[in-house]
């Protein structure tokens, strides 16, 4: 007997090893470019049904999902009903993973085929697992499905939003478990099979969400968490108790029984394991994703159609229509991530609107809520929205109490940073004072410090809000003049490591003006007009006590002059807290930069002050009670002195016993 030839569906596996392609493009592209960060997410459907349905209830969009990805998981919702599972059967990533490493366990006869009551009540994990994502996306709006993702988790490197040992399990379950149990995942895990499902049962799915949706509109306030568990319920007892889909979707998989000879060549080449080749002449399976298998792997022409016509090539051409319908309008509209307004409807609809653009801090639904917060706490301010693809943000606010000038300098961050110390040959710093344009955000003030951090002879820069932005260079003018200045801020591109790993960022700063007066400081006058002086109470605070009752200790401190060590402060002032006698703590820059502690007489000596600045490590209490030591990351080269008050120094020999 001959031995029967291979055939290939070659419109699906087209669109399989296009998706495979693309993505080993976008990992070699990350490892080979320095500028390059791909976005794993940005087509997810299963991402964008959790941020459609977080904007349903809150008006927020979870994380960093856009419209792209809700107009994906629609239109996933729409080729369900209409067509069939066709994002399950052409292009999912984990589909295709699951049913290749199946293949390779049908090789070696190591997979085995789930059926009966097993089959039907595994089932349940899925709706199970697609309640508590949608649970707590819904009500954290952040995205639960990155905690375990199989997909993201292995794309993503395992970020800080992947749950390790969640990661490795559904890894581990996608693949092996794939080789051993047929479609593993897809059948009984996957939340996005369980959302194509809940669709393929129309019916249930428009009185469920219709119902709640007519009950708000007539004013009762019910939980969003009620249709959601009523949807999983009805979802799981449809697929378990009848396995098939009864209104949708349209297109189905027919077969003409008077073609047949029942050879079964189907059932085998059927991915999902559907017995095609008895039963009912119309595949109804709530499995069956028309991926035509069956059809090319039929040897009898016109045995198995579509809709009982010979057309197996509409659902890849569908495919594709549907994914390029979703580029379009996922670029052409925006939904915002946030969009808050707390003034009333009268003020908003005679309220002025702030817009801009191009902002990349705003990349996220957590920069979006601590943009919106900043804005409550400014008057005048009546709302804020957030668009975190375009990277705008549009503020409502009421001219009459705020000014468009004043809003944008309270948006505006101003900058005051030093690069690095004036070397001991260095008798002056010059001044520059110029006019920087397409600068705005803190990822400006980031690609700035890291352009001229990388200049020899520029010692520092701050900015302060004007259009453009007023941004004084201190530099040494036996280095550097001002027209090399002005070619090195006007650079296309800036170059930077970070964790061992070099990036390259295109930059688009402009020299708008540059004004001719360039000044000239000593130092001590430059290194004291940067230094970010600041004082802060601890414990009691000094203010409790009588004025006589409180000595200071002041001491060289090194550190203090690098920027980089501002994040440790709030360490520093926790581990002297652990002392009651200590009630301020204080850094400013005299002729040199200096810390200064405060703390009750008759309580503590000098030695135990130093000995508490120079332990090894820290001792941080947290506001839950939690006690952490982290390591010190400041060094004191000298003891310190004992003084009352800035002017009168006082002998060691009063400091307590």
């Amino acid at each position: 007997m001959a031995k029967r030839k291979l055939k290939f569906n070659y419109y699906r596996l087209t669109i399989q090893w296009t998706i495979v392609l693309l993505l080993a493009y976008m990992v070699g592209r990350f490892f080979m470019s320095t500028t390059y960060i791909p976005d794993f997410e940005a087509y997810c459907p299963l991402g964008g049904a959790q941020a459609f349905s977080s904007f349903l209830v809150s008006n927020n969009l979870a994380c960093s999902m856009t419209t792209m990805q809700i107009t994906m998981s629609l239109l996933l919702a729409f080729g369900v009903v209409f067509s069939s599972k066709l994002f399950c059967g052409y292009i999912c990533p984990v589909g295709i993973t699951t049913e290749w490493f199946g293949k390779l366990g049908d090789k070696f006869k190591f997979r085995y085929t789930i059926t009966g009551f097993a089959d039907r009540f595994l089932r349940i994990l899925k709706y199970a697992l697609f309640f508590i994502t949608f649970y707590f996306t819904i009500d954290s709006s952040e995205l639960f499905c990155r905690k375990y993702d199989p997909f993201y988790a292995s794309f993503s490197g395992f970020t800080s939003d992947v749950v390790v040992w969640m990661g490795i399990l559904t890894i581990v379950l996608v693949t092996v478990g794939a080789i051993f149990l047929r479609q593993f995942w897809c059948k009984y895990l996957c939340p996005l099979a369980a959302i194509s499902n809940i669709f393929s049962f129309i019916a249930i799915t428009v009185v469920v969400f219709g119902g709640y949706a007519i009950l708000l509109v007539f004013g009762l306030e019910i939980s969003w968490v009620y249709p959601l568990a009523i949807i999983s319920i009805f979802g799981f007892l449809s697929e378990a108790f009848f396995l098939k889909s009864r209104f949708s979707p349209m297109l189905r998989i027919t077969r003409q029984d008077d073609e047949c000879t029942h050879c079964r060549i189907c059932d085998k080449a059927c991915p999902q394991a559907i017995k095609i080749s008895t039963g009912s002449q119309i595949i109804k399976h709530i499995d069956c994703n028309l991926c035509g298998d069956c059809i090319t792997a039929c040897p009898n022409k016109g045995a198995l159609k579509i809709n009982r016509k010979s057309i197996n090539w509409f659902p890849a051409v569908l495919t594709i229509c549907l994914v390029v319908l979703g580029l379009f309008l996922g670029t052409t509209y925006e939904l915002p991530t946030i969009d808050e307004k707390w003034g009333s409807a009268e003020q908003i609809q005679k309220a002025s609107v702030f817009q801009k653009s191009g902002l990349k801090d705003i990349k996220c639904f957590g920069s979006s809520s601590a943009f919106v917060s900043q804005m409550k706490e400014i008057d005048g301010v009546l709302g804020a929205a957030t668009f975190v693809k375009s990277h705008t943000v549009k503020v409502y606010f009421d001219s009459l109490v705020i000014s468009r000038t004043s809003l944008i300098e309270k948006i505006f961050a101003p900058q005051k940073n030093m690069l690095k110390i004036p070397e001991n040959e260095v008798e002056n710093v010059s001044e520059l004072t110029l006019g920087l344009g397409h600068f705005f955000d803190s990822y400006d003030s980031f690609f700035l410090t890291k352009l001229l951090e990388n200049s020899k002879g520029i010692f520092g820069f701050t900015t302060t809000y004007g259009e453009p932005v007023v941004t004084k260079i201190f530099f040494d003018s036996k280095k550097l003049n001002v027209e090399k200045i002005k070619q090195l801020l006007e650079s296309k591109t800036v170059i930077f490591s970070e964790n061992n790993q070099e990036f390259t960022e295109n930059i688009e700063f402009s020299v708008d003006f540059i004004d001719d007066n360039v000044k000239s400081l000593s130092v001590v006058e430059f290194q004291k007009f940067m230094f970010n002086s600041f004082y802060e109470d601890i414990n009691k605070g000094k203010d409790f006590y009588a004025q006589k009752d409180i000595l200071i200790y002041e001491i060289h401190m090194p550190d203090a002059q690098n920027a980089k060590m501002n994040k440790w402060i709030p360490y520093i002032e926790s581990h002297l807290s652990n002392d009651s006698c200590i009630v301020g703590y204080e850094q400013k820059f005299t002729t040199i930069p200096i810390a200064k502690i405060y703390f009750r007489a008759n309580c503590i000596d000098t030695l135990r002050l130093y000995n508490l600045l120079t332990m090894d490590s820290l001792i941080i209490k947290y506001d839950d009670g939690e006690i952490e030591n982290i390591k010190n990351p400041y060094s004191f080269k000298t003891q310190g002195r004992l003084v009352y008050d800035t002017l009168k120094i006082l002998p060691d020999t009063l400091a307590v016993k």
